[in-house]
């Protein structure tokens, strides 16, 4: 079993630039991140910027870091898992554990030895 971002959902639903933000007593953090994707390579970078500031001090750092993010399609799995010897026994959303759609994300897919 492994889950996977999900092509389907990817595409009807891009990636777009999100900011999260989070604070504790000392320090307030701020994360940025600014999507890159890459439709021959079904790949997205995900480009995150991090700003940590000293509530007190108002000093602030920068953390910059890429995460190199493949979207799968479930045919390519399928052919993936056969020439490994495993067969495909299903694909649910991760979020409903239901059948995956175009609104889906991410996807567990679950396989077997053969």
């Amino acid at each position: 079993m492994f889950d996977v971002w999900y092509g389907p959902g990817v595409l009807s639903d891009k990636p777009e630039v999100r900011v999260k933000e989070v604070q504790d007593d000392k320090h307030r953090l701020v994360r940025i991140a600014r999507p890159v994707m890459y439709d021959e390579k079904n790949v997205v970078d995900v480009c995150y910027e991090v700003l940590v500031i000293n509530k007190k001090s108002n000093e602030t750092k920068m953390i910059n870091e890429t995460h190199h993010m493949r979207y799968f399609f479930r045919p390519e799995l399928e052919f993936y898992l056969k020439n490994a010897g495993f067969e495909l026994v299903d694909n649910l959303d991760c979020m409903t554990l239901g059948k995956t759609g175009y609104d889906s994300w991410t996807s567990y897919f679950v396989a077997k030895a053969v």
